[in-house]
């Protein structure tokens, strides 16, 4: 993988000389004309998740490969830690972890996954060229004309909260509603609360005029959850819905991204890893609108480096201490997260107004691209750039 990406980068920075002697801009073009090319567009998915595969079956003693199941809760608590990954480095960060975690496989990939672990599995028989390792995430975020929520957690105040709406792939019928509390910054201890509802009950339950009840009973009757299960979510969902209310919470920022998990639920003592990437942010109208138009480029920025998160319990293993201490993962300074970065970006202005200043690490996000750019060459992040221009 990096050599591929050399070999990429090199190709444009000699395309980019080229231009500035003989005076024309052919950049453009190449580059296009590059991402049809199979040396371009390797997909190592197929091959991580065979990875995946066999490490799982020797730690386990070869015995048959039950992956973990990440069951959806209402809720639960965890302390985490957050890296910047540069783009080269992904494919070598995920070996890493496979080696001592399972990569999580998401039900619409559970078909390609057993013939993937089959033992008579060829590249005849896997769709290598679709098989991927991540989930389409995309979320909403909700906040309100004086920022109230986005000052809580730019202050660090223990009790801030985050409220977005979410959905996988492009489910046009299924979201959840989530908050998730920051119960305490020294620890990074979270507690994330949520639960379903369909997309066409989103609008009216953000402006008060539904309610997750009648909904939840439903559910119930169907056998789909247990009494505990509704008596939560129902919980959980009066009192977003209060908040929601009390608060004008109303969408302003939106983000699509990959993630990949990596898990052990054979393992006492939870553990989990997710990288998010290819992460872009838009910015949102006020009003609830899941199918959206293409934003214009004023209102969309893509994050320069994939997110990784380490999710514990108790305390973490030899193994990631060592891991964190690594030059593959880039330390952030601050409380880092996709809301902070995303309103920033967007609404700094008002932010200004409002005499809410930027998180600390705000700006070193481009010190820190150009950086790494210059450490490890143009092919760091090409869209950043081409985006740029």
């Amino acid at each position: 993988d990096q050599f591929v990406q050399m070999v990429r980068g090199l190709l444009l920075e000699l395309t980019t000389r080229h231009d500035s002697i003989v005076g024309i801009s052919s950049s453009a073009w190449f580059e296009a004309r590059m991402q049809g090319e199979y040396f371009s567009n390797i997909n190592f998915s197929a091959l991580l998740l065979r990875l995946s595969v066999v490490y799982h079956n020797t730690r386990e003693g070869l015995r048959s490969p039950s992956m973990p199941n990440l069951k959806e809760k209402a809720k639960y608590k965890t302390s985490n830690e957050k890296f910047w990954v540069r783009k080269t480095d992904i494919v070598k960060v995920k070996a890493i972890i496979l080696k001592h975690l399972p990569a999580h496989i998401w039900p619409e990939q559970d078909q390609n996954f057993k013939i993937l672990s089959s033992a008579t599995a060829t590249t005849n028989t896997i769709d290598v060229a679709h098989t991927s390792d991540s989930r389409k995430y995309t979320s909403i975020y909700l906040d309100n004309d004086k920022f109230a929520l986005f000052s809580r957690i730019l202050h660090v105040e223990n009790g801030a909260a985050q409220v977005r709406v979410e959905w996988y792939n492009d489910d046009i019928d299924h979201s959840f509603v989530e908050e998730k509390v920051f119960r305490n910054w020294n620890t990074n201890s979270t507690k994330d609360m949520r639960f379903p509802l369909k997309h066409k009950h989103v609008g009216p339950y953000l402006s008060g005029d539904w309610s997750y009840e009648a909904f939840g009973k439903k559910l119930l009757e169907k056998n789909e959850i247990t009494k505990d299960q509704y008596e939560d979510m129902n919980k959980i969902a009066i009192d977003i819905q209060k908040k929601s209310t009390e608060l004008d919470l109303k969408p302003v920022l939106r983000s699509d991204y990959g993630r990949c998990a990596y898990q052990n639920d054979r393992n006492s003592s939870f553990l989990r890893v997710v990288i998010d990437d290819n992460l872009v942010l838009s910015k949102e109208k006020g009003k609830w609108n899941r199918p959206t138009t293409s934003p214009s480029p004023m209102d969309q920025t893509q994050f320069p480096f994939a997110i990784l998160q380490i999710k514990f319990r108790d305390s973490c293993p030899e193994w990631i201490v060592q891991f964190q201490k690594s030059n593959v993962l880039l330390p952030i300074e601050g409380h880092y997260s996709k809301f902070l970065y995303g309103v920033s970006q967007f609404y700094a202005r008002q932010l200004s107004e409002l005499n809410l200043e930027l998180p600390s690490w705000f700006s070193a996000v481009d010190r820190i691209y150009r950086q790494q750019r210059k450490k490890h060459g143009i092919s760091i992040l090409l869209k950043k750039e081409k985006q740029r221009k």
